[in-house]
């Protein structure tokens, strides 16, 4: 493609984005609908100033095509300013991260008995992470609640804490659905002889 190819891809995409990406009503209520689970674990009166910070990291015209107010200039200095320390503390002070302080999204291991996994993290909704006593007790947990901000464990079982199985992974009102028929067809290419295509019925 070549770096002419890139330049003359950028103008086109600027061109596109001039035409099509405008304000509308659609936009805003997309937006609203992210920001509201972005922001679902803080408090009620952090959420107007976090609103801000956001609106600052979406650009002017996407923030225009959005339907949302320019941030005042102290949200945009803290943002920039937090970005660009960051951006100087990883070029020049980050080392490798060894092993012991990666973050780990979802536990290796599985229970051997039913072959259910967790995650260890989440952005927004905690899916599938065990509230366990570390971390409704633990030193962060007690930050947390300084913040006003929920805990693991706080909804019940609304989002599965429990952990998964690859049957039940995905909308609830599917969870578990075709099961048999999955076995079934296991069974079936199994017993098939193995010098054609695995998906032939014949």
């Amino acid at each position: 493609m070549g770096c002419g190819g890139l330049t003359r891809s950028e103008i086109g995409s600027e061109a596109y984005e001039e035409k099509h990406m405008v304000p509308a009503t659609t936009n805003k209520q997309l937006a609203d609908v992210q920001l509201h689970g972005l922001l679902h674990n803080w408090s009620s009166k952090y959420r107007n100033p976090c609103k801000k910070m956001v609106t600052v990291l979406l650009g002017e015209r996407l923030r225009e095509a959005m339907m949302y107010p320019e941030s005042p200039a102290i949200y945009r200095h803290i943002v920039n300013g937090a970005l660009d320390g960051q951006r100087l503390i990883l070029r020049h002070l980050a080392l490798p991260r060894p092993e012991f302080v990666r973050n780990h999204w979802i536990k290796a291991g599985t229970d051997s008995r039913n072959r259910r996994y967790w995650l260890f993290n989440y952005l927004a909704h905690p899916w599938y992470v065990k509230p366990t006593i570390v971390r409704r007790w633990g030193p962060g947990a007690w930050i947390t609640r300084l913040l006003s901000f929920e805990l693991l464990g706080d909804d019940g079982d609304k989002y599965s804490p429990d952990g998964y199985t690859f049957a039940e992974i995905g909308p609830q009102s599917l969870s578990g659905n075709g099961v048999k028929e999955m076995e079934d067809t296991r069974a079936r290419l199994v017993q098939q002889r193995r010098g054609g295509c695995p998906f032939s019925t014949q």
